[in-house]
């Protein structure tokens, strides 16, 4: 039997005893019997008053012990950049690997996720400031970029600027 039921169970039953007339008596052993019902030989039972608690709310909320400071809980991220390699550039990379390195400032807040986004889609989850490898990525022209979202509401918190890579690869066709 759980916690819960057996409280719960105890609530029924204190309501009911509260609300009856509760007799004692003795079986042939000499063992207590307790009942709402006068049997023979059986003594009324004087109950005390229960106690009782009644909750106040405060007037006020409660402050926290610890508050964050402002200029923490208000962290804006001022730097969402991909450094490497620069706007505009061209990559030759027969494989399709392209190396981007990032630079978030300030560190991405509980709460809030950090992915890099090519071409408008998902990409990639990503922590911190540093240098991540994308393989396999198709020759063309894309366009990245680093957005913080909110885990919660999914809502978009910040997005740094974009940033257009051509990956130059050999032709399969020719």
């Amino acid at each position: 039997m759980t916690i819960f039921t057996r409280l719960l169970t105890l609530l029924i039953v204190s309501q009911n005893i509260a609300a009856a007339t509760i007799y004692k008596s003795e079986d042939e052993f000499g063992r207590s019997i307790f009942s709402n019902r006068a049997y023979e030989n059986a003594e009324k039972v004087k109950l005390k008053e229960p106690t009782t608690y009644e909750s106040h709310q405060p007037a006020t909320p409660l402050r926290s012990r610890n508050p964050k400071p402002e200029a923490e809980a208000e962290k804006k991220h001022t730097n969402l950049l991909i450094t490497d390699p620069a706007n505009n550039r061209a990559i030759r990379n027969n494989a399709g690997t392209l190396e981007l390195n990032i630079k978030v400032e300030p560190e991405v807040q509980t709460g809030h996720t950090l992915e890099l986004l090519m071409d408008g889609n998902p990409v990639r989850a990503l922590t911190d400031s540093g240098s991540i490898v994308l393989a396999n990525v198709d020759r063309g022209t894309h366009v990245f970029q680093l957005r913080v979202s909110n885990i919660k509401s999914g809502a978009n918190v910040a997005s740094g600027p974009t940033t257009t890579i051509t990956v130059l690869r050999h032709s399969t066709r020719h």
